[in-house]
């Protein structure tokens, strides 16, 4: 409990009074995008268990290069593994009954005379959402509208089980810490309002940022070694910095990933948190479900009753850290059962993992701890550890308090650095 405290201590205490806060499991999923992985051969002990793969949707246009990387020195197979979404149903406080407008603060009209719509960035492929692209002429300023249509929205009007992302939800959280109230947290895409159109869809206004998403930026890093760690130590730094805030403000976001972390406008160092329809508000020592993508679920989502939202959202940053430093996931699942790569790292260690992992380089194959500098690794180490209090040691580091950057040059500058740190 003393990391807990320590963690507490460390971000400022918030509220969010709008939203819902309990949570009761699904088992629902729905796809996105993955960087590579390899499923190397389980040990000796644990050959013949049977895997369980989860259902795979493949969006080719979001694989990256594939890597050779293994973990026992065997002949393997190379698998990539698109990976996918899966979300919690919630239970709201208030009202005990309704429509769906009732779940939040009535929505606005939407503004057609101040919206221009200018074109479609992503249809709808799944839910009948999609992503649309305006000028707002009040601000001049180009936005993007998540359009969900009204049969989705009177669908969570009650909770549902079983579902995917709440729409609501993710209106009430994202209003609160991208809008310009007291809530507001830079790390948060800005958010300029959620409205409702004349056919009844709502549309979640956000600003546009160009800058791309971190599988995008995790594809264009270079090959592993102190030049891309450079660059991944900003942008983890930003990412850990937005997310204890998003604690302090009393909600866990509950699907961190690449895929839901956007660069900043006019800033290649900082980052902006998007997607919040799974986030965990309430009591968050004791969120339950199964919530995000199965690469970086916290292993204790799948083991115990009761897990820390906190901890599980530090675990994906974990994975996130890991994929912009090497270019590919640490394991496709952390479900037992299914993944053999995972299973290693759970049966010997994360640092046995690292030890025995190997990433070619240049064609060369290098054993992953090789490729680290000390304080990289024990980033990870504290992150993705197996216990979930461990991970909140994080918020004592020094990089975390603003006198980090002639540290990174340094490490970047220094090859010696992967030795000791």
């Amino acid at each position: 409990m003393k990391q807990c405290q320590e963690y507490e201590q460390t971000i400022a205490s918030g509220s969010l009074s709008h939203v819902r806060k309990d949570v009761t499991p699904s088992s629902c999923e729905a796809s996105t995008c993955s960087l590579p992985v390899l499923e190397e051969l389980r040990d000796s002990e644990s050959s013949t268990e049977e895997e369980h793969p989860d259902p795979l949707f493949s969006w080719p246009d979001r694989k990256l290069p594939e890597k050779t990387e293994e973990v026992e020195e065997v002949e393997e197979t190379s698998v990539a593994q698109p990976a996918m979404t899966t979300s919690a149903s919630w239970v709201v406080d208030t009202p005990t009954q309704g429509t769906a407008g009732s779940r939040i603060p009535g929505l606005a009209p939407f503004d057609e005379q101040r919206f221009k719509f200018l074109q479609l960035l992503n249809p709808a492929v799944r839910n009948g959402v999609q992503i649309e692209l305006y000028l707002d002429k009040l601000t001049g300023a180009t936005v993007v509208a998540k359009r969900v249509p009204a049969h989705r929205l009177q669908a969570f009007s009650s909770p549902i089980p079983d579902d995917t992302e709440d729409p609501w939800q993710e209106m009430a959280v994202t209003t609160y810490l991208g809008g310009s109230g007291l809530g507001r947290v830079p790390g948060v895409c800005a958010c300029h309002g959620a409205f409702r159109s004349v056919s009844g869809d709502a549309m979640l206004v956000s600003d546009y940022l160009l800058g791309g998403d971190l599988f995008d930026v995790a594809s264009k890093l270079g090959e592993p070694g102190p030049h891309r760690e450079q660059q991944a130590w900003f942008l983890i730094r930003s990412l850990l910095e937005a997310i204890m805030t998003v604690h302090s403000r009393g909600v866990a976001h509950g699907d961190v990933s690449l895929e839901n972390i956007l660069m900043q406008r006019g800033c290649s160092k900082s980052i902006a948190l998007i997607d919040f329809g799974m986030a965990v508000t309430g009591d968050l020592t004791r969120a339950v479900g199964v919530r995000g993508k199965p690469s970086y679920h916290a292993p204790e989502m799948h083991t115990e009753r009761f897990h820390d939202a906190r901890c599980a959202d530090l675990f994906a940053c974990g994975v996130t850290a890991y994929a912009l430093a090497m270019g590919s996931y640490p394991w496709t699942s952390t479900r037992p059962g299914t993944c053999a790569v995972f299973g290693y790292a759970q049966k010997h260690g994360i640092e046995a993992f690292f030890h025995k992992r190997k990433v070619s380089v240049c064609g060369v194959k290098k054993p992953l701890n090789c490729l680290l500098s000390a304080r990289y690794k024990q980033l990870l180490l504290t992150l993705l550890s197996l216990e979930p209090l461990r991970r909140f040691e994080v918020s004592s580091w020094q990089f975390m308090h603003g006198s980090c950057v002639a540290q990174l040059a340094a490490t970047a500058g220094v090859h010696g650095a992967l030795a000791g740190g």
